[in-house]
């Protein structure tokens, strides 16, 4: 291998949504006041929308909530402010190894990219982040209209690193099928499980090498002439 740069998943790898308290599809319909079966019947089939961009959380929960004749303006405002906050507290429960190896990779050179399947609020909160201006390129999906693992993505994030696929290590939990579109698009493909181990029992995809804590991405790279 000859790494130039290394593209990570987002949620699972770099930020876990597991350490601190999430507020899911559950919490959202609670708090607007709907039963949760009838609630996940009108918001389960705008995933796609809500992740590619089309559709978004306030737009989505306020239509079911006037379906619902329960509208209102202050309780919507309420629901997303309590996402946002359970969102950004996500990023004060970082792996401790997590900004010691983007400062390793930095000092060494190596460019860096995020790829992420995310929502419009989710993208809000990880622009603002601490972690944001680590990052070379960030690619994510509700911004570009694009998922993983359709491997234009994939191909969007390297041309605007202008990077090769065989220099760039691709780093994620697993989801969305990503390893394989990233395998696909012709990168060096590892499973990040530093977090997925911790609450997910059955997590290993074993066609791909697995990294169990972040800073071991530095010793691959940092060991790849030796």
């Amino acid at each position: 291998m000859d790494i130039k740069a290394v593209i990570f998943d987002m949620y699972e790898t770099l930020i876990t949504q597991y350490r601190n308290e999430p507020y899911f599809t559950g919490n959202i319909a609670k708090d607007a006041g709907i039963e949760e079966k009838s609630f996940r019947k009108y918001w389960s089939v705008t995933e796609e929308d809500r992740t590619l961009g089309r559709a978004s959380l306030k737009g989505v929960t306020g239509s079911i909530m006037q379906r619902f004749n329960c509208y209102s303006k202050e309780r919507l405002d309420y629901i997303y402010s309590q996402r946002i906050k359970s969102k950004s507290e996500q990023f004060n429960h970082l792996h401790s190894e997590i900004l010691p190896m983007l400062k390793a990779l930095k000092e060494n050179n190596i460019k860096t990219g995020i790829i992420s399947n995310c929502y419009l609020e989710e993208a809000e909160v990880i622009e603002n982040s601490l972690l944001y201006p680590y990052f070379d390129v960030v690619v994510l999906s509700c911004r570009e209209g694009i998922q993983k693992p359709e491997l234009k993505i994939y191909n969007l994030c390297m041309e605007r690193l202008n990077i090769l696929p065989k220099n760039c290590l691709y780093a994620g939990d697993g989801g969305c099928r990503e390893l394989y579109g990233a395998k696909e698009a012709g990168m060096n493909t590892f499973q990040a499980c530093w977090y997925i181990k911790e609450w997910q029992e059955d997590y290993r995809q074993k066609e791909f090498e697995a990294v169990y804590s972040p800073m071991e991405i530095v010793n691959i790279i940092s060991g790849q002439d030796t």
